[in-house]
């Protein structure tokens, strides 16, 4: 899952929830961080996700998001006045966060171990044939046959 959430965004749909807040409140207390990773619950099971800042800039942000009377009349037509303005240069506005099911890593990971762990044991059998065979071929050349009686 991908979302811009943003504390006071144009379009609601990307507004912050509570936990998204807190990592917007994050970025605003640590301005020098470009990113946050972390991990949370979800009704549908843990999640892994990673977000960065997004930051007002650029006076070109201002120019949609500053005072709403100086913002495009498409804008406003389309979002209205009470959301997505005020936006000042230098804030934190929001965070573009991406969100992964941690069932997805920890799948690829026992996937990966498992694998390693044939390949070791496969590695070690074939060591423990290979020294068997060596110490029985030296062991009979060491060792003389009995003589016939």
């Amino acid at each position: 899952m991908y979302k811009e959430a943003a504390l006071n965004p144009t379009n609601l749909r990307d507004r912050t929830a509570d936990w998204e807040a807190d990592i917007v409140s994050y970025f605003r207390e640590n301005p020098s961080k470009t990113e946050f990773v972390g991990r949370r619950d979800t009704p549908s099971g843990s999640s892994l996700y990673l977000s960065t800042p997004i930051r007002v800039d650029s006076e070109t942000c201002l120019s949609c998001h500053g005072p709403a009377d100086k913002a495009p009349p498409e804008i406003v037509k389309l979002y209205g006045t009470a959301n997505g303005f005020g936006w000042r240069l230098g804030d934190v506005a929001g965070a573009q966060i991406v969100s992964v099911p941690a069932d997805v890593a920890l799948n690829h990971a026992a996937a990966a171990m498992k694998t390693v762990l044939i390949w070791l044991a496969g590695v070690f059998a074939g060591l423990y044939l290979i020294v068997n065979a060596i110490v029985f071929v030296f062991i009979s050349k060491l060792v003389p046959a009995p003589a016939p009686q």
